[in-house]
């Protein structure tokens, strides 16, 4: 299920929520915010803590904001398209 706070904040932006890796790239992956480089931290607008963690091993899911509401998929990955739908979104080919 998506994180609820994720899921709202996606919506009052009205396109999905895209971020990178919480790392920087070269470096280790990091698994916890207090493991987060300043470098990085000072890089960003912020953070939603508390998100389950992916198992990982899987490329991240790419969409396309096509309006309001609806998204185009581009790549399937660690999100697949029924969590989309289930979070509110409709997706097209």
């Amino acid at each position: 299920t998506p994180h609820p706070q994720a899921a709202a904040l996606a919506r009052a932006a009205g396109a999905p929520l895209t971020s990178s890796s919480a790392n920087i790239s070269g470096r280790a992956a990091v698994s916890s915010l207090a493991a987060l480089e300043d470098a990085l931290l000072s890089r960003v607008d912020g953070i939603l803590a508390g998100c389950p963690r992916t198992d990982g091993g899987l490329p991240s899911t790419v969409v396309e904001p096509l309006s309001r509401g609806v998204l185009r998929l581009l790549r399937e990955g660690a999100v697949p398209p029924n969590r989309l739908r289930h979070a509110g979104w409709n997706i097209v080919a």
